[in-house]
Parts: structure tokens; sequence; C-alpha cells
């Protein structure tokens, strides 16, 4: 069962719910977000609206790809640009 405040859904490449078990998907948060979650990135609001917010309208974006099981667990498979940024340093996955 998801935590309180948060809706996650996981949702194909044209951005409809995937509802079938064990089926990959992007990994995304439906809007609004649960009180203290990040509001912006550090001095760049356009670049917070433009990465998480445009792919899926209505949605944030993790940039993770997953499933969920015939339990309901989320399931965190990979990233969906196999590319981690962390501090301003790219990590690859690999």
């Amino acid at each position: 069962m998801p935590a309180p405040g948060w809706n996650i859904k996981i949702l194909d490449d044209d951005n409809n719910v995937i509802n079938e078990p064990r089926t990959m998907g992007k990994l995304s948060i439906k809007l609004p977000l649960p009180p203290s979650f990040m509001m912006t990135l550090w001095g760049n609001d356009q670049r917070f609206t433009d990465k998480y917010f445009t792919d899926s309208p209505g949605y944030y974006t993790s940039g993770d790809a997953g499933f969920f099981d015939e339990d309901g667990y989320v399931h965190v498979m990979t990233r969906l640009d196999d590319v981690i940024n962390t501090a301003g340093h790219r990590l690859s996955t690999y």
C-alpha cells in the first residue's frame, strides 16, 4: 500500500496509467505532491519545472522505471536515462 500523501503511478510512453502487475513503465507521482516535497532546484526554478513536470503533465517524473507487483508493492528497476545526477556529478549506473 502506498505511503500517505504519495499517489504513485506507473505510466507508459504515452503517459497512460499502467494497471497490469509487473508491467514496466515510468515511475511517476500524481500531483499535487505531498507537503515537504522539494519545491525547486536551488537558483533555477525553470529547470525544476522543465525537468520534472513537462514530460508527463499532471505528474512528477522521478526519472526511474519500475512496476507494481500483484500485492501492490512498487519495484524500482532502473533509471530512465541510465545516469544519476548528484551534486552536479553524472554517475553511470553501469
